[in-house]
């Protein structure tokens, strides 16, 4: 059950991220357009990091971060941890299917090729899962 309420909550932080992040139905006018660019997202460190306001290209850092961006903004991803798997393949659009694969930047397979995330050119790395003790560090 407490496995199930950090899930819903990593979901529901997620969805309001892109939420949050999605561009205004409508921009009065230049002087706002230009103020509202990007915005500021404070990290799970505490950090400050400058985001562009509206996000169109997502990279996922490993398999949890595929998940959830394949369940809220498929059509934002620009790459794969890893490729999907012979069973869930009929469940997935060509698009996707056809994406690069990137690998995995943590855990016991790390493989994360950095070359072909920043080929593929996204607006932000989305990482999921628990925080990492020597992240702090950095």
């Amino acid at each position: 059950m407490k496995k199930f309420k950090r899930i819903l909550a990593l979901c529901l932080t997620f969805g309001l991220l892109f939420t949050a992040c999605s561009k205004p139905a409508e921009k009065k006018n230049e002087q706002t357009e230009t103020k509202n660019e990007t915005r500021v997202f404070k990290d799970d460190l505490g950090r400050e990091v400058t985001l562009k306001q509206n996000i169109t290209r997502v990279a996922p850092s490993g398999n949890p971060a595929q998940v959830m961006l394949h369940i809220f903004e498929p059509n934002k991803l620009v790459g794969v941890a890893s490729k999907f798997s012979k069973s869930t393949e009929k469940y997935i659009s060509d698009e996707l299917k056809n994406l690069p694969e990137f690998g995995a930047f943590y855990g016991k397979k790390a493989n994360l090729n950095m070359e072909a995330v920043i080929n593929a050119k996204p607006d932000v790395i989305i990482d999921m899962g628990e925080k990492k003790k020597e992240l702090k560090k950095t």
